[in-house]
């Protein structure tokens, strides 16, 4: 099992990535979203590598958000006039996935098993 965390543990990037084309981030911004970044590391999977990018393209800010988790993939994206804002949307609906995610991930398990054997698995209230 130790091979196991290390090898993986070699391959995943630390930090969250921000990928600028077309336009650069104000330090400000850089370091709001930065941030922001950090915090959503937290909430993510366990050894999960986050990746945004943000590309601007006529007037407007398009971005995309990927989470890369073991076995399980998460992206946003969404666009507009602020990378501020723009980042702000693909957040939240990477937080909506990973809430989401998060309260079925063992349920699939059972999936299947008597309504009895279920209600067991979380004593009868929903995860």
């Amino acid at each position: 099992m130790k091979w196991y965390t290390e090898h993986f543990d070699s391959q995943i990037e630390v930090f969250p990535t921000i990928r600028e084309i077309g336009f650069k981030l104000t330090p400000k911004e850089r370091a709001e979203i930065e941030k922001k970044l950090d915090l959503l590391q937290e909430r993510a999977p366990s050894m999960s590598t986050i990746r945004l990018s943000l590309f601007k393209e006529g007037g407007k800010i398009k971005g995309s958000l990927t989470i890369f988790a073991l076995g399980k993939n998460f992206r946003s994206v969404a666009s507009g006039t602020s990378a501020i804002n723009v980042y702000q949307e693909v957040e939240m609906e990477a937080d909506y996935q990973i809430l989401k995610w998060k309260k079925t991930r063992f349920l699939n398990k059972y999936v299947g098993l008597p309504i009895d054997e279920q209600q067991n698995i979380t004593g009868g209230l929903a995860v």
